[in-house]
């Protein structure tokens, strides 16, 4: 398919499952939120009790971990939520490796959009294999189309815009990853479908949408509550501000969106934000494609903060521009760089490897001086069956240990789960990948990984 065909079929993805909830919806009245996890097993249906452990921030230090690639991290602070999401409903991607050798991977949520009753469907995840095995669904309001985690297991939330505007939020058990309600908060202006990021201590909430200038930041209490962080919002001065990504230190967030420019923020003690110098910097003039206006693009940070990548949604490169410590950005030498031909919307990164997938995903080796980037041995990788339209991966996530690479396929309802050569990056799937999200063909747009 040509880029244009091939960028049609991306935006009309945007607004499509929002638009088919809607019309399936349309005259049932509004929906109870309910708090009841079911549990996939036989005899283990009702609402979980136990108590999770508070969000924590970890002890910080430099680790390498075993069987992972070397790296400095924080033992409590290893995952970091990236973003996704945007126009298409939202989805809380990034990626992290902090090199910590206690943060193995420990549960998934998925939200899954196509079941009869939308749901975040749990998951177990082996930490030697990275095989998935399905614990339990909870349902969720029909609008919401977001969702982030704790990187801890403790907190996960959903964003639901339509029409209630709220974030919900859930008790994750600490043993069993079995999720039961909390409270709510609303969000009146919240105009779209939200993006949010958990930073990598546990500590903060940021969210914003495709319609709003502003990021929002809420304090995460020890029961997964959440309150406004003095001074939010925090604007980006343009409206397109659609995902949201930080280092492991939790130092700096960056925002990006369909203005194809990047606004960096300092994070402060209490969560707020202060705009580095020299933001926002503009990637590449606004593309156009027949019919559906600008063509945007999406950032990823290293882990380290040391690079911050730049997919472009309309071509099929990555842009890396090194970040010093004060968050201000320069571009390496070579940018932009082939990505073998796939035209991805959401990228993930470890402190060595970036993954631009699609159809087909493309494994991109990051050089650790220049951060100039080269395809890894045998990239791009196949995805598995074909696609019914080409539709895109909605999130990507890779395990805070930086093992596993996970991919949120909406157009098959499945998640792809690829074990990562810690050596050169090359992508094999798991035993039993991909793994099924839900009952309908489409479902997966968002996922969160927990240690």
């Amino acid at each position: 398919m040509n880029r244009i065909t091939r960028a049609l079929s991306v935006r009309l993805l945007l607004v499509g499952p929002v638009l088919l909830l809607m019309a399936a919806l349309a005259g049932c009245g509004s929906s109870s939120h309910s708090s009841t996890t079911t549990a996939s097993n036989p005899g283990s249906t009702g609402t979980s009790a136990g108590s999770a452990a508070p969000p924590s921030s970890g002890s910080s230090g430099s680790s390498s971990g075993t069987g992972t690639t070397s790296g400095s991290g924080s033992s409590g602070t290893s995952s970091g939520s990236g973003s996704s999401g945007g126009t298409s409903g939202g989805s809380s991607g990034g990626s992290s490796s902090g090199g910590s050798a206690s943060a193995t991977p420990r549960f998934v949520y998925a939200l899954d959009t196509a079941a009869p009753t939308l749901e975040i469907v749990s998951y177990a995840m082996d930490a030697n294999t990275g095989v998935l095995t399905q614990s339990g669904t909870t349902p969720v309001p029909a609008y919401t189309t977001t969702l982030a985690a704790t990187p801890k297991t403790g907190c996960v939330f959903v964003g639901d815009w339509n029409p209630t505007k709220e974030i919900l939020t859930f008790r994750a058990d600490p043993a069993s990853g079995v999720l039961t309600q909390g409270s709510t908060l609303a969000t009146p202006n919240l105009q779209y479908a939200a993006t949010m990021l958990v930073t990598p201590n546990n500590q903060t909430l940021y969210v914003t949408d495709a319609d709003n200038s502003d990021v929002w930041a809420f304090s995460i209490a020890s029961d997964c509550s959440l309150s406004v962080v003095a001074g939010s919002p925090f604007s980006t001065s343009q409206i397109g501000a659609t995902y949201l990504t930080a280092d492991n230190s939790g130092h700096l967030l960056f925002v990006s969106g369909a203005n194809n420019a990047v606004y960096g923020f300092t994070i402060n003690g209490d969560g707020s934000l202060t705009p580095t110098a020299g933001s926002p910097t503009t990637v590449r003039p606004p593309t156009n494609s027949p019919g559906k206006g600008p063509q945007g693009v999406m950032a990823e940070l290293d882990p380290d903060g040391r690079f911050l990548y730049v997919l472009d949604q309309f071509n099929a490169v990555v842009y890396v521009y090194t970040v010093n410590g004060t968050g201000a950005l320069t571009t390496v030498p070579g940018s932009p760089f082939a990505d073998g031909g796939v035209y991805a919307r959401v990228l993930a990164a470890t402190t060595k490897f970036a993954f631009a997938p699609d159809a087909t995903v493309a494994a991109l080796d990051v050089n650790q001086s220049s951060g100039a980037l080269t395809p890894a041995p045998g990239s791009p990788f196949d995805n598995g069956p074909s696609r019914s339209g080409g539709s895109p991966v909605q999130d990507a996530k890779v395990d805070a240990a930086g093992r596993f690479l996970l991919l949120a396929d909406w157009d098959t309802g499945k998640i792809s789960v690829f074990s990562i050569d810690q050596a050169t990056g090359a992508l094999t799937n798991v035993p039993g990948s991909p793994f099924l999200a839900g009952p309908g063909s489409t479902g997966p747009q968002s996922i969160a990984i927990t240690y």
